[in-house]
């Protein structure tokens, strides 16, 4: 069963305790690494609506419920040498896809496999930029009218593209 959150730096916290395995980046350090152009990866753990509605630039999808041989199938030659960051809403996806695939990628080449802290939420609430497919976007999927709550600005909630 899912506690009702009244904010996300609680669901930030929560994600943190359950997944003590998997290392968390906060959006501010996220935002400093993708500036200098480190070698990362960026991992989109949500729905195909999710996803089409905004994600951050340069980003893949996987599928939330993705086997670790999909994932490997899916980010195959990407990972060599660069640090994957997964995120989805809150990071509660992100975190379970991230601690299923860790050892995999880390065989691969990866350098680490980290989640955002707080997802695209924490992102999208920091005013950090977002993308979809028509360009440069100020909308996020609210996921739910529940984890919608955790939006600073609710009235760019969209479940579709904008």
């Amino acid at each position: 069963m899912f506690e009702i959150f009244r904010t996300l730096d609680q669901v930030e916290r929560d994600v943190a305790a359950r997944y003590r395995d998997v290392g968390q980046i906060t959006v501010a350090d996220l935002a400093r690494a993708i500036s200098r152009q480190g070698p990362l990866l960026l991992v989109d753990v949500r729905e195909v609506d999710e996803f089409a509605v905004s994600r951050l630039r340069g980003a893949v999808r996987l599928d939330p419920g993705a086997s670790v041989a999909a994932a490997r199938s899916r980010l195959s030659g990407n990972v060599r040498g660069r640090v994957l960051v997964l995120y989805c809403s809150v990071g509660r996806r992100s975190s379970a896809m991230a601690r299923r695939i860790q050892a995999a990628m880390a065989a691969d080449g990866a350098t680490g496999v980290l989640n955002l802290r707080g997802g695209i939420f924490a992102w999208h609430n920091a005013g950090l930029p977002l993308v979809n497919a028509r360009g440069a976007t100020r909308y996020v999927h609210p996921f739910n009218a529940t984890w919608g709550r955790l939006l600073t600005h609710r009235d760019l909630a969209s479940r579709v593209p904008v």
